[in-house]
């Protein structure tokens, strides 16, 4: 039996595409979706496919105007949107406008407390992405029976985590709660960002902003002018989202919590 801990959510939208391949590419490639599985289908169309963020699943195919599923591009108007949350839409802005993503409603501050942007892609269908969770507002009134909603006290531990994100000399472990995704990062001597992570993500540096507190050893934060911070034992910091690479110094392994840009990082 598949395990339900591999997509949390049991609502899955289901959006069709004249051109899923390319669409599939530009979602990656634009939004930061990972193809989890892609099934072809005849002519170059795609049958199936299954795409993630985090734990939330989108399953994308080519139209078939025979069963009633066609692109937005050939409707008048859309009925509907996604609505995504993620931890750092101001990077994820920057991202979508880079690849060419048709911006809706620019990045902002809503009343209600997120913050984030709306965006349309190549076929019309309209995304957006916040920090807003649904159900953040559930329990300020009464239940069903009329009894006072109270939130539960949840308790999580590194020990298990929800994700680990292994890689050579290092692991990354991710807890998800209270709206939030934290991070711990273990590293042993002689990890370096650029050698152990960048090959497996296409990338020379890590470009995700970081806010974390150091637990032990130490590491650098190295800028591309040249400029390079050394992390230590009890150091609580903020790494910017220029491009930078990272390595342990000394040879004790190196541990850090990180409070921001944990769902982004190594993916």
């Amino acid at each position: 039996m598949p395990d339900p801990a591999l997509s949390p959510s049991n609502i899955y939208p289901t959006l069709s595409y004249d051109d899923a391949p390319a669409a599939i590419e530009w979602l990656c490639r634009a939004f930061g979706l990972t193809k989890r599985l892609v099934v072809p289908g005849p002519d170059g169309t795609v049958m199936h496919s299954e795409l993630s963020l985090g734990p939330g699943v989108i399953m994308v195919s080519s139209s078939r105007p025979d069963k009633g599923r066609v692109s937005p591009r050939s409707l008048p108007a859309v009925h509907q949107a996604l609505c995504v949350r993620i931890d750092d839409p101001d990077a994820h802005y920057v991202r979508a406008k880079a690849a060419g993503a048709a911006i809706l409603q620019e990045l902002r501050d809503e009343e209600y407390g997120s913050r984030g942007y709306m965006a349309k892609d190549p076929e019309g269908n309209h995304w957006y992405f916040g920090t807003y969770r649904p159900g953040a507002y559930w329990g300020d009134g009464p239940q069903r029976d009329g009894t006072p909603a109270i939130d539960p006290v949840i308790l999580k531990s590194f020990e298990t985590p929800d994700e680990v994100r292994d890689m050579p000399l290092g692991r990354f472990e991710l807890a998800r709660l209270g709206g939030m995704t934290l991070g711990r990062a273990t590293y042993q001597p002689g990890w370096k960002w650029s050698v152990h992570v960048g090959p497996a993500v296409g990338a020379q540096r890590c470009t995700v902003e970081h806010v974390g507190l150091v637990l032990a050893g130490r590491a650098t934060a190295a800028f591309e002018d040249g400029s390079v911070v050394e992390l230590c034992a009890g150091s609580l910091f903020h790494v910017p989202a220029r491009p930078h690479d990272s390595w342990v110094v000394g040879d004790e392994p190196y541990v850090s919590l990180h409070f921001l840009g944990a769902e982004r990082y190594a993916t």
